[in-house]
């Protein structure tokens, strides 16, 4: 059995015993989806992953489970109808390139999933976003604690004051930067009573990691 076939299988029998169907049961109702006879044995084989089903019965599988047929297929791990995966991305790349080297990014998180027509009215390459928690209350009063900050990896160059995400310690801090008539930089955070302002300049500037400009800023109630 390979190991696609080991993954239908075990899709297909957790549907069924999810509904509570026998495979005689099961076999009757791809039937009339189908439109011919299925039978009992035929089902079940590929329940045990002795055969696989062809295109056309990966399709009735999922009209009758009320799941994506490319799920069912193992194709992809979303077994959600509310959304066409092609459609929408999630930007939680575990691993980004830094200054320093490659970064594991620990904050990342696919909470929330962004549609294509969205992110192309706003510019966004898809291919170049990442999607992280804010660990902590330095931003407190513009990025709360826990909420989700999406960073636009394309846009690393600061031209005027804005926000971004820079790479500190393996964490990436959300952070006000702002350059100067004089050249300098300086680096603010919102909570500055507990976290210090930071001029540099030019030449010590080159040494932060900027990893992108905020896009969208996101958290529950």
């Amino acid at each position: 059995m390979s190991e696609l076939q080991a993954t239908v299988a075990k899709r297909i029998k957790q549907c069924r015993t999810s509904h509570g169907w026998t495979m005689d049961e099961t076999a009757k109702r791809l039937s009339v989806i189908a439109g011919k006879e299925m039978s009992p044995s035929r089902y079940s084989n590929w329940e045990l992953g002795l055969r696989m089903p062809g295109p056309e019965q990966m399709i009735h599988l999922g009209q009758l489970f009320g799941k994506p047929a490319a799920w069912v297929q193992g194709f992809t791990d979303n077994d959600s109808l509310s959304a066409v995966s092609s459609n929408y991305v999630t930007a939680n790349s575990p691993n980004i390139a830094t200054k320093t080297g490659l970064l594991s990014v620990t904050q990342a998180t696919d909470f929330t999933a962004y549609s294509l027509d969205y992110l192309a009215s706003r510019g966004l390459n898809r291919n170049k976003l990442l999607s992280i928690r804010q660990i902590d209350n330095s931003m407190h009063g513009v990025v709360e604690e826990g909420a989700e900050v999406l960073l636009d990896l394309e846009q690393q160059a600061v031209r005027g004051a804005d926000l971004f995400g820079i790479a500190v310690a393996g964490h990436i801090w959300i952070r006000f930067i702002r350059p100067e008539m004089n050249g300098t930089y300086t680096i603010t955070a919102a909570n500055n009573s507990q976290y210090t302002d930071q001029n540099l300049s030019p030449e010590q500037f080159k040494d932060i990691d900027v990893i992108g400009r905020v896009a969208r800023i996101a958290h529950d109630r």
